[in-house]
């Protein structure tokens, strides 16, 4: 097979692989006036045309979704937190024969006044992806919270009645987000296409997710411009293009940093250990030049103690945000674990993987061969009903290559669902540290958390331990451009199941220097065991690119 050739396979077969997902709770259009709620509503009910398979723990009502630690402000998780010995070691049991390049944060708060905190390696980070629109959403709820500090009702309002149009924000975007069709009686899948008119809680809907990268580049423009127009948002369509046409690049910039980073240092966190800085489309980031971004798995699971509190903006914000993540669709990687069936699962995922020609070897979507990255951040409320529930918060963020990153996130949900399970019934914290290892529930043929059993199907992926030797480093849900040029090199593609965007190899050079494990990826990646990944630079990639030689990162 020819080079290019090669490369065409790959492409097509990542643009088939295309998810679409949902949130926010299906009795919310009322509210929200996003039109997919009502129509998924009437596809149940067998009025509509159309299938919709919801798991159970998919199916409670905005009612049902509830804030957890409100009444815990004082929460906080850092470097010095004390692991509760009992999830430590049954953390480091699920890891331990799995690659080093796992970096993991966990929160079991099934008991507020008694939470536990386990992690490993949880201040080292990657590119968080797709994960970074995460806070693309806090920005938006941030700036009308400046707009109606005290009136809650005005916002809900405000986001149902402002129309968004698509524009130049919007690029090549492979995900689909479902289009009504009320005459028709259907829902149709497809990219956002320029002149796609919405409000703006369907836009969010859209950017969180299918993960559109379009929406996302089109919610955070609209940050922005609430940012610059103050009480005349929106603006006139010429006032707005006027704005991005005649202001300098570097105000632009400096702009679209600023309002996802205000409602994080409002919150507590940590913007140098949790940054998202370039938009997500390339068209995008030609208006608005972007920079380096970066996160670790410890800063993100802070963001869910604090939307969990309440923090993230404030209330009201913070519990629209957690609809907003709730999935009421078929679920994917980590969401997907059998496990988790009964659950009430909130969640976001990056995925980034990059090929490149090697004997014996069939690179694809989920396995890299070059970069192999899978990140996925989660609360889950387990069963999503009843008495015997358990409560966590996690982030991971990994990256190993040649093996299914998704099913290998599949997998890890299970076993982490039968490590709460298991040490829980267990009576959890009691042990002293010593014998955390062999109590804690955490063997699979005691706790539940058998391959077979946590939807491991080793067997039948042919993605065993013994078979891959580099253990299980992945990472998930989305993309975006990262590098402060990577809009311009044409150094590849990132694309995802649930989000995807075009980025330069090279992009993270900017974080050099920045505390936290926040080195180069390319240095990154080499330095934690990816052993026939050689350092490349952005330049590097993208002259392979223009040479017609694979070389291409995708995002899935």
């Amino acid at each position: 097979m020819t080079a290019a050739a090669w490369l065409l396979t790959l492409v097509l077969g990542v643009f088939s692989l295309s998810m679409t997902a949902a949130a926010y709770p299906l009795d919310g259009f009322e509210a929200t006036g996003i039109r997919r709620l009502r129509a998924f509503q009437k596809i149940l009910a067998g009025e509509w045309t159309g299938s919709l398979r919801l798991p159970p723990g998919g199916s409670l009502g905005a009612d049902g979704v509830r804030l957890r630690l409100v009444g815990r402000p004082d929460l906080d998780l850092g470097p010095g937190t004390a692991r509760d010995p009992v999830l430590q070691a049954g953390l480091e049991a699920i890891f331990a024969a799995r690659d080093p390049s796992y970096r993991v944060a966990l929160l079991d708060i099934t008991h507020p006044e008694n939470p536990r905190f386990a992690a490993l390696r949880a201040e080292d980070g990657y590119v968080p992806g797709s994960v970074g629109k995460l806070l693309v959403m806090a920005a938006v709820f941030h700036q009308i919270r400046l707009r109606f500090p005290d009136q809650p009702e005005e916002r809900g309002r405000f986001l149902r009645q402002t129309m968004v149009t698509a524009d130049a924000f919007t690029g090549t975007d492979h995900h689909r987000v479902p289009i009504v069709d009320e005459i028709r009686q259907r829902v149709e899948y497809r990219p956002v296409q320029p002149g796609d008119r919405m409000n703006l809680w369907e836009w969010l809907d859209h950017m969180i997710s299918p993960s559109s990268n379009s929406a996302a580049s089109l919610v955070w423009k609209e940050a922005v411009l609430m940012d610059r127009f103050g009480t005349d948002y929106p603006p006139h369509e010429k006032s707005a293009r006027s704005y991005f046409r005649t202001s300098p690049p570097a105000e632009r910039t400096e702009r679209a940093v600023h309002v996802v980073r205000a409602p994080l240092e409002a919150a507590g966190l940590r913007f140098e250990f949790l940054r998202v800085q370039t938009l997500f489309t390339r068209a995008a980031s030609r208006i608005i030049p972007g920079r380096s971004s970066y996160a670790t798995p410890l800063e993100l699971l802070r963001w869910l103690v604090r939307l969990e509190q309440g923090r993230m903006v404030d209330p009201w914000s913070s519990l629209e945000m957690k609809r907003l993540l709730y999935v009421t669709r078929p679920r994917y990687r980590y969401a997907s674990s059998p496990a988790l069936a009964e659950a009430a699962v909130y969640f976001k995922s990056e995925s980034l993987f990059e090929c490149e020609p090697e004997d014996g070897f069939r690179c694809g979507p989920y396995r890299g061969n070059r970069t192999n990255l899978m990140h996925s951040v989660a609360i889950v409320e387990s069963p999503a009903r009843g008495q015997d529930q358990v409560v966590y918060l996690v982030a991971i963020m990994f990256n190993v290559l040649r093996v299914d990153s998704a099913e290998e996130h599949q997998r890890i949900a299970g076993e982490i669902e039968g490590l709460l399970r298991g040490s829980r019934e267990r009576g959890a914290g009691s042990q002293e540290p010593g014998d955390g290892r062999r109590e804690t529930g955490v063997r699979r043929q005691e706790s539940g958390v058998r391959r077979r059993e946590s939807g491991d199907r080793s067997r039948e992926t042919g993605v065993r331990k013994r078979e891959t030797g580099a253990g299980r480093r992945e990472s998930g849900n989305g993309s975006q451009e990262t590098g402060v040029g990577s809009q311009e090199t044409g150094a590849g593609r990132r694309e995802s199941g649930n989000g995807s965007q075009e980025t330069g190899v090279g992009s993270q050079e900017g974080n050099r220097g920045t505390g936290g494990g926040a080195e180069p990826l390319d240095r990154r990646l080499v330095a934690r065991g990816t052993k026939k990944l050689a350092p490349f630079s952005r330049s590097d990639l993208s002259h392979r690119l223009i040479r017609g030689i694979p070389g291409i990162r995708v995002e899935t």
